[in-house]
């Protein structure tokens, strides 16, 4: 199981001397890091609502809903939040971050400690800005460009942190998140209307296939969080798109 305590310098970072900004990265720095949209990080930072977003954005859940999905990010397989930090280590070895885990580079990984003071979304941003802003990070360019990442609390004094969240993550995760929240609440409605429309889509295509007329396998078979799934699932059941016969015990597809 991997340790809560790091090193300060540990060998997978490396010095930025001759680091290459590209255009992605470039774009990147300049969310996370000065247009940051939490509270009391940046003085060049941009709240969610000076970017025109409501009040009661993250209490909806349906814009974390949308950008966890983009980020194909299934709760207690590949993302994980753990309310301890003494449970920090059981979170990244559940989402396979233990050990040289800047070579797992197949998908996105999220583990990170929260307190809850603020929302997931936003707590994930703050640990992303702090990675940059330390240097706690690497860049690995190939087919996909991946960014693992760490973000740690230094005891005073000495060279062992704390860890506090680490995440391989996407380039192309790191601009659409950015992108989505830049873009402000307007344009997401579309984009979020296109995407409950896959979602449906992938509930629809396993009830059709037939290979399992129980619910909870339909949900798991979309390889959507399950979370979100039921509650499209629900809806459409409730909208009549999707109805269950007590006597088949199938599951039919109306419209």
């Amino acid at each position: 199981m991997a340790s809560r305590k790091v090193a300060f310098t540990p060998g997978w970072i490396k010095n930025k001397d001759s680091y290459k900004y590209s255009d992605p990265f470039k774009y990147i720095l300049n969310f996370y890091l000065w247009g940051n949209p939490c509270k009391q990080v940046s003085s060049s930072g941009r709240t969610m609502e000076k970017r025109g977003w409501g009040k009661d954005v993250w209490r909806k859940k349906e814009l974390r809903t949308y950008l966890f999905i983009q980020a194909g990010l299934v709760n207690g397989k590949n993302f994980v939040k753990s309310k301890s930090i003494d449970d920090i280590a059981k979170a990244v070895s559940t989402v396979d971050l233990n050990g040289h885990f800047q070579e797992k580079r197949d998908c996105n990984r999220l583990a990170f400690y929260s307190d809850d003071k603020q929302p997931d979304f936003l707590q994930i941003i703050f640990y992303i800005r702090c990675a940059f802003a330390h240097g706690r990070f690497e860049r690995y360019e190939n087919e996909t460009t991946y960014y693992a990442i760490e973000a740690v609390t230094r005891k005073p004094g000495s060279n062992d942190c704390v860890l506090k969240a680490r995440m391989m993550i996407k380039e192309d995760t790191l601009v659409e998140w950015a992108k989505t929240i830049v873009a402000g609440e307007k344009e997401f409605r579309e984009k979020n209307h296109k995407l409950i429309d896959h979602v449906k889509h992938l509930i629809k295509k396993q009830i059709e296939a037939g290979q399992s007329q129980n619910k909870a396998a339909i949900i798991r078979a979309t390889g959507i969080d399950t979370v979100i799934a039921k509650e499209c699932f629900t809806a459409m059941s409730k909208d009549a798109e999707i109805v269950f016969d007590k006597k088949s015990k199938r599951w039919t597809v109306m419209k």
